[in-house]
């Protein structure tokens, strides 16, 4: 069995490690995601270390609802690290969004790290019919890659869990509104340079 995620969050000197593999049977009635504590410097990692995998984790918290992530995405087409500036209670809005895409089994959610460059993405493929999280980047020549990685919908309330453990921010209707906001801005395309 392949390591679909490994979470985990370093407290002191101990490591707590997540490691999920695959599951066969989907419960009839999945149980409603429901808000998780948050975990500093909690790890989200979907993948498996180090064949192919991306991860994110919260470094940073400023004034104003602004937090610092480090994002590391490492697949053998695309290796890299970045910063991403999000609004406290981003992951929390996506994970939401991950969860009906769960229940749903159809459309897909995205989360914008890095504005034209670097999304993460979890969407729902009718054609197989499947599951996917996957990094888009484009590169710098204008280049498009797409990296995808098959999950199991038993997987995915781990995701959620994860994804609200990472991040601090709590979802009133200002902040969502803030997000969806910010979100538009950023998928604004570029103003074409010279």
């Amino acid at each position: 069995m392949s390591l679909l995620f490994s979470a985990f969050t370093k407290k002191k000197e101990e490591i707590l490690r997540l490691n999920i593999g695959s599951v066969s049977a989907v419960p009839a009635n999945p149980v409603p995601a429901a808000p998780k504590a948050h975990v500093p410097n909690h790890k989200f990692l979907v993948g498996k270390e180090p064949d192919a995998y991306a991860s994110l984790q919260v470094t940073e918290q400023h004034a104003g609802d602004l937090m610092t992530a480090a994002v590391v995405v490492s697949f053998p087409v695309l290796k890299g690290t970045w910063q991403a500036q999000l609004l406290t209670g981003e992951l929390r809005l996506f994970a939401l969004n991950v969860d009906r895409v769960r229940r749903s089994q159809a459309g897909g959610t995205r989360l914008s790290l890095v504005p034209g460059v670097l999304s993460f993405i979890v969407y729902f493929d009718e054609k197989e019919p499947k599951l996917f999280f996957a990094v888009d980047y484009t590169g710098r020549f204008g280049v498009r890659t797409i990296l995808t990685l098959p999950l199991n919908p038993t997987d995915l309330s781990l995701v959620i869990d994860s994804l609200q453990m990472a991040d601090p921010g709590e979802l009133t209707g200002d902040r969502v509104r803030q997000i969806h906001e910010r979100a538009a801005a950023r998928s604004a395309p570029r103003p074409a340079s010279l």
